[in-house]
């Protein structure tokens, strides 16, 4: 969590309160934190553009460039292989929650980020046990940001 930001009206959908970032760390920590933690992996996310988004702006707010990242993205994952179904995904087909539940994965709440993110890496794993002998580095071809 970031200091010396206000969840403003995001509250009612995260549930996060202006008290709970108060022990959070400042903007370039984080940042810091999360570049660092990323240094040759992949960012794993469902519909990638929000996540890519914020970290491009907080790097070049902070550093002035943009990073270079390599981003699996499972919302685009589900959508390429449903056109190959010949099915087109059709509004709610793609959220992460209808998704998982074509999987067979249980539903968890929505808007928590540690839940949201085991969310999304359980339908990652889910996706490349039902797509063998697919390894997961040919899932991710083509689709890294």
């Amino acid at each position: 969590l970031i200091k010396g930001v206000e969840v403003g009206n995001s509250a009612t959908i995260h549930h996060l309160r202006d008290s709970d970032l108060e022990n959070g760390c400042m903007l370039e920590e984080a940042m810091e934190m999360l570049t660092k933690d990323l240094m040759g992996k992949a960012m794993l996310a469902h519909f990638a553009p929000i996540e890519t988004a914020f970290y491009s702006h907080a790097c070049k707010q902070l550093w002035g460039k943009e990073p270079q990242l390599q981003v699996v993205d499972t919302f685009a994952l589900e959508r390429r292989h449903m056109e190959r179904m010949s099915t087109l995904p059709r509004g709610e087909d793609l959220r992460l929650s209808r998704v998982r539940s074509r999987y067979g994965l249980p539903n968890y709440r929505n808007h928590n980020a540690l839940t949201d993110a085991m969310a999304c890496a359980e339908l990652y794993l889910a996706m490349a046990a039902h797509r063998p002998p697919s390894t997961l580095k040919d899932m991710q071809k083509n689709l890294q940001i």
